[in-house]
């Protein structure tokens, strides 16, 4: 999967430039060279899950149902992972000490389910948002048994995590905005090299499906045909085919 940067330096001096592409890894800052030939550090702003989430959208409009619910499942795991570091954080617990608890349940998925239905419930008094049973068993069906769905349940699955993660993130933006920008700076360490001493650092900012910058007043009021339809008209200038 690939994504348009931009040159940091180019950029500066107002020049014409041609966009960088990037082939995406489990990172969060590249380092990018231009056709000009200039090197710049660029961070990607987007969380792991909505980057994951645009990758099953990507899979979804080229007719990949299977491929799509994998993504979407995968983003809402990661969405949870998010939502446990950044509850941890809220109780005043170090990188280090996030990371090492983290360990604990990163290879299973129910210890992390159990970990975010926890923190989340005692953090916001209320239920946390959770796949609704028959939904859940979908998922399994397509992802472990093989399955292949038909667009409209690809659909039906897609709009039901994001309106999942939509509910959930609200209160965090809301009640700890803080430290989710602690969260999405620590991802931005993560980078494929260093920044050397003297490179144009910059920041790449996109609208994903999620839209996890969009003003509070309107985040999470789409349907996901309207953020289909959003994210399709930008599709080219941020990923490529």
């Amino acid at each position: 999967m690939k994504i348009v940067g931009r040159c940091v330096f180019c950029q500066g001096l107002d020049r014409t430039y041609t966009p960088v592409q990037i082939d995406l890894e489990d990172y969060t800052a590249y380092q990018v060279v231009c056709d000009q030939g200039h090197i710049s550090h660029l961070e990607i702003r987007l969380f792991p899950f909505e980057l994951l989430f645009d990758s099953g959208t990507l899979a979804f409009l080229d007719g990949y149902y299977r491929e799509a619910v994998g993504s979407f499942a995968a983003s809402l795991e990661r969405f949870y992972e998010i939502c446990v570091r950044v509850l941890l954080r809220a109780r005043d617990l170090e990188e280090e000490e996030i990371g090492e608890l983290w360990k604990v349940m990163s290879r299973q998925s129910e210890r992390q389910l159990g970990a975010y239905a926890a923190l989340y419930g005692s953090r916001f008094r209320e239920q946390p948002p959770l796949l609704p049973e028959k939904v859940a068993a979908f998922r399994n069906d397509v992802i472990h048994k093989g399955r292949f769905p038909r667009r409209d349940q690809a659909a039906e699955f897609g709009d039901t995590v994001l309106r999942l993660i939509w509910r959930a993130s609200k209160n965090l933006r809301a009640d700890l905005s803080e430290e989710l920008e602690r969260e999405l700076s620590a991802l931005g360490m993560k980078s494929v090299k260093p920044p050397l001493p003297g490179l144009i650092v910059g920041t790449l900012d996109v609208r994903s499906m999620v839209n996890m910058r969009a003003p509070m007043e309107v985040y999470g009021t789409e349907s996901f045909a309207e953020a289909l339809s959003r994210f399709e008209k930008d599709r080219e200038m941020i990923y490529p085919r």
